[in-house]
């Protein structure tokens, strides 16, 4: 018992005093979008570009590409080592091996809704509501509604392979629709849905009150994201990130300006999350007041992270620099059919090799999965492309 609570007391004291480090530069980052509300734009930082005027933000365009690099990163890795998992126990190196994944890539979706946020206060604030949702209904709901019913009918499982038409149901289609049950990672779309039908609401909030717009960008540490299902807590979640994205689109250049100037403190927030995150890995805690505490922490990180790479990104397009250009054109088709092709690659993978293997295999095996899944991915998504013509954009999202 006394072992048992020392352990607590230690994984409390390094949450703590870690977390502290953390907030100090959230609280920066929030403070510096506030700050900017009370004034005009700011010029951008020395050295930096003037972001284009025309609504196109090549940044941010990149950085889209780098987001969806990450989610398929995530799913590439997770998937074949919880597949292993499933298999066999872990041992101590494979246990940590997994939560230097989850570090590097879990909560990749934070980067979705915040770039969703940006845009819209942006770029679409000022086009009216009726081509906002068209637009949100044509070019995201309507591809999402035409592969979730094509997976429906063509389903790949890793142990079994190819089935046609074991999941579809009439009378349960609405319900799979509504719920993301098509492919795992649908259930983000769900989400999304009602982040779009909050925009008006939420919107308001960000241009006319500073105390609450912080309020919401803070419903990250009070709600946690529900893996892989749509829900309150999720929706919650979510709101906060789309917020902090809203209010950052709002101000721009201020933003990135100030960012600039601090990448230090918020490559220092980076790092203070992910080590209290690889502490709660070790120590095993994560919830508390029914709060995951790590996904609190993944908010924290990925935000920061964010400001990085953007800024990053923009320098680098200053210099002619095309980097993620061709992912981020394709992210979306890349999102809708990732996960089928990443089921047909583990199905082969394990038919390889069932036997129990060491990390010094696990490691490579990983690595190749993600680079194969990474390349079909962008390979048939050009192909959907070519073959859709026309409506391309409407039935598989490029």
């Amino acid at each position: 018992m006394q072992a048992r609570a020392d352990h607590a007391l230690r994984a409390r004291y390094l949450r703590l005093s870690v977390s502290r480090c953390a907030s100090a530069g959230v609280e920066s980052f929030i403070v510096s979008v506030v700050v900017s509300s009370g004034r005009n734009d700011a010029e951008p930082a020395a050295g930096q570009p003037a972001t284009s005027q025309s609504g196109f933000l090549r940044e941010l365009h990149a950085f889209r590409g780098l987001a969806i690099l990450s989610v398929v990163a995530s799913h590439a890795f997770g998937g074949y080592l919880y597949n292993l998992r499933a298999m066999r126990p872990f041992d101590t190196a494979e246990n940590a091996y997994y939560a230097v994944h989850e570090i590097l890539w879990h909560g990749s979706t934070i980067y979705f809704a915040l770039i969703s946020g940006i845009l819209f206060t942006r770029v679409l604030a000022g086009r009216g509501w009726t081509r906002f949702y068209r637009n949100k209904f044509t070019n995201v709901l309507l591809p999402y509604l035409v592969m979730s019913l094509f997976f429906l009918v063509v389903r790949y499982n890793v142990d079994t392979g190819l089935a046609i038409g074991a999941q579809f149901s009439f009378h349960r289609l609405a319900g799979q629709l509504a719920g993301g049950n098509a492919m795992f990672p649908y259930w983000y779309m769900p989400v999304l849905a009602c982040l779009f039908l909050l925009t008006p609401v939420l919107s308001a909030v960000v241009r006319r009150s500073t105390g609450l717009t912080v309020l919401l960008a803070c419903l990250p540490f009070a709600f946690s994201r529900t893996g892989n299902i749509p829900s309150f807590q999720s929706i919650g979640y979510f709101t906060g990130v789309y917020v902090a994205g809203l209010a950052i689109g709002l101000h721009y250049e201020a933003v990135l300006a100030w960012t600039s100037r601090h990448m230090r403190l918020l490559a220092g927030v980076a790092t203070a999350a992910s080590l209290v995150l690889l502490s709660s890995y070790i120590l095993e805690w994560d919830r508390m007041g029914g709060v995951s505490q790590r996904e609190s922490l993944y908010y924290i990180q990925k935000m920061a992270l964010s400001g990085i790479a953007i800024v990053l990104l923009q320098r680098w397009m200053a210099k002619g620099g095309r980097l993620f250009d061709e992912l981020a054109t394709y992210s979306f088709t890349i999102y809708l059919i990732h996960a089928f092709l990443l089921a047909v690659l583990l199905h082969y993978a394990f038919r390889l090799h069932r036997a129990p293997v060491p990390l010094e295999v696990v490691i490579p095996m990983t690595l190749v999965l993600f680079v194969l899944l990474m390349g079909l991915s962008l390979l048939v998504s050009m192909g959907l492309k070519r073959l859709t013509g026309t409506r391309s954009r409407i039935l598989v999202g490029t």
